[in-house]
């Protein structure tokens, strides 16, 4: 089961430090792209999913 908690400013930009990269890699691996447009695309929908939820 996922527990969701509040984190703060740091542990946010410290999550987004991580999972930006990471996401970058996917991108990369799954849609041929090169990696300023991953990182591009990475940040977009990272952004994009936290301000819907």
């Amino acid at each position: 089961m996922i527990k969701l908690s509040m984190v703060n400013e740091v542990e946010f930009k410290e999550y987004l430090d991580f999972m930006i990269p990471d996401h970058d890699n996917e991108i990369i691996k799954n849609f041929n792209l090169t990696l300023e447009q991953a990182l591009e695309e990475s940040e977009m929908m990272i952004t994009t999913c936290l301000r819907m939820a």
